[in-house]
């Protein structure tokens, strides 16, 4: 029989071995019990009652071992909870084989301590088996946690709890190969000087510079998953040197949730450094809505529909329609959708939002209750490059779909908006808050029409991470327009998670925004990137500032002066009020039929022009509050971009 039948034998043959090696080792606990016993020397009168009394030995441990289910313990894991089902197995097995023995000999010349001595031996000998295996295979396939590692990272572990335990094993696991734990650092007084697993204590965050100095430390490791987001920064920016590496062991629901990969210890992204704790509601209300409906996601390849598509997948709607543009990307989510959610029918269909006639025709082939529309153009400098392309996408493409929506008796209709359609200041914001008036006009008829504005997303397609973390990997400079400029963040769940919240409360002609925290500095942004990449700024990498671009704003706000921002109920979700004070409808859909003349007829200043006059009423702020722009604001982008295609004079007021 080949090395490869036997494994596949033994295997196959597992628990009836596990069995039968109990009840050999079972018969020598037995027999080892009476030899102690009796000092080596066992005497002849004695004999007879242990071949009496034997086979009820063997039986009893083996059917309690069996009860207790420790014949089906992986020993390379064997653990404290193997040990007590141990403990409780023997002692059953210990009281049971004192009343057979009673009842066979009423204990006439049967020593009462071979029972105590049985049970002993039987604890030393399987508990011992057990952890021999596992200590034999830890020490055979992990480093030595000593002071000399050769080539091995030198890595210090922050936080001594059970987390860092973790953490130790991972990293002495063929996960952590390359790693050699050189110690812990912990501000808890009673674990100073500690020794733990081998590791010592080494001293408290505050020392982690001379720790990695002295021991040349060349990644640390955060063993704090409940710690705040702001306790990580400060150690990031008072205690990690330069060149450090640094990575973080996620906490426990991040890994249930399925939202890290599979892998224990992860690189820190800026996810875990925005100032603020993760933003969870409560999906119940959601998950009551969708089950059993039909849903259509406009923009759905894009990162944020991929990701509106997958929430809704895991809610089990009755059916589910993506649709987009972008071929590859609507394949692959489609594909992974087959995979996430396999029972759910679901169509990917490819159109175009800019047709008026196409989305009819998905809408009317589908029919679905609710309509998620994540279709935009959204990147600010080539909207200012494209304003015809920026009104035709972002103004008539949310009209052709609201309408088709409407026609076809959709339940809700929900926008996604954005921070820059507030006061806005470039085209790309400018269309944006136009499509929140369309939207806001349609509503009735039976098709609630609702908004949802949200700051940057981090690690959508185009945003700053992605584009800091390329210049890092090119040696820089990384750029950044202005060292004012801040933004709200959020992550891609955060941001869905409300749309799909704001899709069960709203009602027509609401729109919502998140309470996102404090503004993030892009340049500190900046620099913890490069830090966190084992790099020092300003040394290693430069940051370069290039400059606010037309239409940038230094600040971004999420609602506008007359607006009145009031609380939902539901935690950090806010709905806005007075958002339709500045516009009528009427005007409205006067302005969007001369946007569609001007894009068909290629008129770029004329659709400036419409543009303007329909958002240039809401720049207005309160006496007492400055313009938080940059120093360019959208009337003159506008007329800048006026003149430099038709060279005409004066202002865009005048013309």
């Amino acid at each position: 029989m080949s090395q490869t039948s036997l494994t596949n034998w033994i295997l196959a043959h597992r628990r009836m071995l596990a069995f039968a090696l109990h009840a050999a080792l079972g018969a020598l606990v037995y027999v080892a019990a009476f030899v102690l016993r009796f000092d080596g020397a066992l005497p002849p009168v004695v004999r007879p009652v242990l071949l009496q009394t034997l086979p009820f030995a063997i039986g009893i441990r083996v059917a309690c071992y069996g009860a207790f289910r420790l014949h089906r313990g992986l020993w390379r894991f064997a653990s404290v909870h193997d040990l007590l089902r141990l403990l409780q197995a023997s002692t059953l097995a210990a009281l049971l084989l004192g009343i057979v023995v009673f009842l066979l000999t009423g204990f006439e010349g049967f020593p009462r301590s071979v029972i105590v001595l049985d049970w002993l031996l039987g604890i030393l000998v399987f508990g011992g088996k057990r952890f021999a295996l596992r200590l034999w295979r830890e020490t055979r396939q992990q480093p030595t946690f000593t002071a000399s590692h050769g080539d091995r990272t030198r890595t210090l572990i922050v936080g001594a709890g059970e987390a860092g335990v973790i953490a130790l094993r991972e990293l002495s696991n063929g996960n952590g190969r390359n790693h050699a734990v050189v110690g812990f650092v912990d501000d808890a007084p009673e674990k100073q000087k500690m020794i733990i697993h081998g590791v010592p204590v080494m001293g408290m965050l505050r020392d982690v510079p001379d720790i990695v100095t002295a021991h040349g430390i060349a990644e640390v490791v955060v063993a704090m998953p409940s710690a705040p987001r702001k306790t990580v920064r400060a150690f990031v920016e008072r205690h990690l040197p330069a060149g450090v590496g640094f990575r973080i062991l996620p906490a426990l629901p991040d890994t249930m949730t399925g939202r890290l990969e599979a892998q224990p210890l992860r690189e820190v992204s800026l996810d875990d450094l925005l100032g603020r704790p993760p933003i969870r509601l409560d999906v119940k209300p959601v998950r009551d809505q969708i089950h059993g409906h039909r849903v259509i996601v406009t923009g759905a390849a894009g990162s944020i529909g991929s990701e509106i598509a997958r929430q809704i997948a895991g809610l089990r709607p009755e059916h589910l329609v993506l649709v987009d543009m972008a071929e590859s990307p609507l394949f692959d989510l489609d594909h992974a959708l087959a995979k996430l959610a396999p029972d759910v029918p679901r169509t990917a269909v490819i159109a175009d939002i800019r047709s008026e006639t196409q989305m009819r025709r998905v809408f009317e082939s589908h029919r679905p209750h609710y309509a998620y529309y994540a279709a935009v153009y959204k990147h600010v400098p080539l909207m200012q490059d494209f304003p015809l392309q920026a009104v035709e996408n972002n103004v008539i493409g949310t009209q052709n779909v609201a309408r088709a929506a409407r026609e076809v008796g959709v339940l809700k209709f929900v926008l996604i908006s954005t921070d820059k359609a507030v006061n806005p200041a470039n085209v790309m914001g400018a269309t944006k808050r136009l499509a929140e008036m369309v939207v806001s006009g349609l509503n009735g008829n039976g098709t609630e029409f609702l908004a949802v504005r949200f700051g940057n997303v981090l690690g959508s397609n185009g945003s700053v991470v992605p584009i800091f973390r390329r210049q890092i990997a090119e040696g820089g400079p990384v750029t950044v327009t202005d060292a004012r400029m801040t933004r709200f963040f959020m992550t891609i769940p955060e941001a869905v998670e409300l749309v799909l919240q704001a899709g069960a409360h709203g009602r027509g002609g609401d729109v919502f925004l998140l309470d996102m925290g404090e503004p993030v500095r892009i340049i500190d942004m900046a620099r913890d990137l490069i830090k966190l990449s084992g790099l020092s700024p300003g040394h290693d990498i430069e940051i370069v500032c290039t400059g606010i671009r037309p239409g940038e704003k230094i600040t971004e706000e999420l609602s506008a002066y007359r607006e009145v921002s009031t609380p939902t109920g539901i935690p950090r979700l806010n709905r806005l009020d007075n958002h339709k004070a500045a516009f009528e409808t009427a005007d409205i859909v006067a302005t969007v039929t001369t946007l569609g003349d001007a894009v068909a007829r290629g008129a770029e200043a004329d659709a400036l022009r419409a543009l303007w006059k329909a958002v240039a009423p809401e720049q207005a702020t309160a006496p007492d509050e400055p313009r938080r722009k940059s120093h360019v604001g959208l009337q003159e982008v506008l007329s800048r971009k006026i003149h430099s295609h038709i060279l005409i004079p004066g202002t865009l007021a005048s013309a």
